[in-house]
């Protein structure tokens, strides 16, 4: 490829009218949102995609306007809903009859959830909750 169709690609590129669509901007509630925000969910679940369902349904979103403002605990999982904002929105947007719906997407380290994988992690865990649990487990000689 030279130079001069490059260039004359761009030309023609920039010459081009842009078509301007009107599309719907409907107003909606926050229970209408939040109805086809749990109702996606639903059909993420459904299709089998049940990381992207369990992110999504992490924590609820706060509706300002049209701006949908969501907050993850890390930003491995605020990459995820990021890779997939796409079709979400389209979702979203098509339901609601509104076009001008977007996502503001952050993520906040002091929220992020210690989760217990080991399972002397979830006993100790469960000792704080009730405290004669530890002394069930020793009068029968259990293992953890």
């Amino acid at each position: 490829m030279s130079l001069n169709a490059v260039n004359k690609k761009n030309e023609v590129a920039q010459n081009t009218p842009s078509i301007e669509v009107d599309l719907p901007k409907k107003p909606f509630s926050q229970a209408d949102f939040i109805g086809y925000w749990r109702e996606y969910i639903d059909i993420l679940t459904k299709q089998g995609e049940k990381m992207l369902a369990a992110i999504l349904n992490s924590k609820e979103p706060i509706l300002e306007d049209t701006l949908i403002k969501l907050t993850y605990p890390n930003a491995m999982m605020m990459e995820e809903v990021r890779k997939n904002q796409s079709p979400i929105l389209n979702y979203l947007r098509e339901k609601l009859h509104n076009y001008s719906i977007v996502f503001q997407m952050s993520y906040d380290d002091s929220e992020e959830k210690n989760f217990l994988y080991r399972p002397e992690e979830k006993y100790e865990k469960f000792v704080e909750f009730n405290p004669l649990i530890n002394e069930f487990r020793k009068k029968f000689d259990l293992d953890i």
